[in-house]
């Protein structure tokens, strides 16, 4: 719903005796990133043996009557040959007004 926080888990498999990074940014769809959804840029590093980290964009509370709205979260320049899965995930706002 709007205002609320989105939890985006991306899981690493395969090899996880090295450390591994990506970047990951919000990119709008219906969604705009800025007005409806944060703009959220960054790098996450996983540790060897760690599985799982946390990427928690939150959305904006408006009193717009809208549509049902999606974004995005990009997932890119992963390095040290780790599988990510959940690649991009969508998010669906749904409105409240």
């Amino acid at each position: 719903n709007e205002g609320d926080n989105f939890f985006f888990w991306v899981y690493r498999s395969g090899d996880l005796s090295s450390t591994i990074q990506f970047n990951y940014a919000t990119v709008s769809g219906s969604a705009t990133v800025g007005v409806d959804v944060a703009a959220q840029t960054g790098t996450k590093t996983f540790a060897p043996n760690e599985t799982q980290k946390l990427i928690a964009p939150s959305t904006t509370n408006d009193t717009l009557v809208e549509g049902t709205e999606t974004f995005t979260v990009a997932i890119t320049n992963i390095t040290g040959g780790a599988t990510i899965n959940n690649a991009n995930p969508v998010g669906t706002i749904l409105d409240n007004d």
